[in-house]
């Protein structure tokens, strides 16, 4: 909405462009998060305090260094990556941009939605909604403020956006470490187990393959829709496909 009211539409279609590799980084949030959740139900269930207690340490480590090395390669690649995704000309200069500071957040935004995945999958449906939700209006309110008053344009929308994933994660952190919750954050647990990423990645792949799907299918919608119809149609299906995003997620991730 912003980056379309102040830049214009070929900010929204730069924008647009990337969506499909914003969808693969949480295919590792839908891989560990759905996973851990699913094992957590299941240690709570028979009453497997040991799983239970080493879940959230397991998942920090692997869930954020796997979208690091998938951001840093991001980071080094961003322009031929544009372009293999149909971007050219000031789109193609507007989405590498945006890409380049994106790809910073990325482990946050990853490792603070499987974390907020657990809390679902500990019953703390309020906490992990209301978390959630705020990150989501500070994106909002830090829009126009960087991308109009500061005048960093699609920069400014991109630092936006790493701020508020930035605090998702932040707050994540913050109740479990301190929070009413079963499963605590402490430092001495934090430690990558094979057997437990073993049980995760089993439990948590059938989300990552409907990512998968979603990203093959929007790849090649977007890389036809740059070609053929320019930044224009690209902006008109970005505004279709996050309007659709919420109601999709719900169902994904109910």
């Amino acid at each position: 909405m912003f980056l379309g009211q102040f830049i214009g539409p070929v900010a929204v279609g730069a924008v647009g462009l990337l969506f499909t590799l914003v969808i693969m980084n949480q295919g590792i949030f839908a891989l560990m998060g759905s996973g851990s959740g699913a094992v957590l139900s299941v240690a709570l269930g028979q009453q497997d305090n040991d799983t239970a207690d080493r879940l959230l340490g397991n998942l920090i480590p692997v869930t954020f260094f796997g979208s690091a090395i998938f951001a840093v390669l991001l980071e080094i690649f961003a322009l031929p990556v544009v372009k293999f995704l149909g971007g050219s000309g000031e789109l193609l200069v507007m989405a590498v941009d945006y890409l380049r500071i994106l790809a910073l957040g990325m482990p946050f935004i990853a490792t603070g939605a499987a974390m907020n995945s657990l809390l679902r999958g500990e019953g703390k449906m309020k906490v992990a909604m209301l978390i959630a939700s705020g990150s989501c209006f500070l994106n909002i309110i830090l829009d126009p403020i960087l991308i109009a008053w500061a005048g960093w344009g699609i920069q400014g929308a991109a630092w936006a956006t790493v701020i508020a994933q930035l605090a998702y994660f932040l707050c994540q952190t913050c109740f479990h470490w301190r929070g009413n919750t079963r499963l605590r954050l402490i430092l001495n647990r934090i430690r990558v187990s094979g057997a437990l990423t073993t049980r995760v990645i089993k439990a948590g792949t059938p989300a990552m393959l409907m990512q998968i799907m979603s990203v093959i299918q929007m790849g090649v919608l977007y890389k036809v829709l740059a070609q053929a119809g320019g930044a224009n149609h690209l902006a008109f299906w970005s505004f279709l496909l996050s309007s659709a995003l919420p109601m999709a997620c719900s169902r994904w991730w109910a």
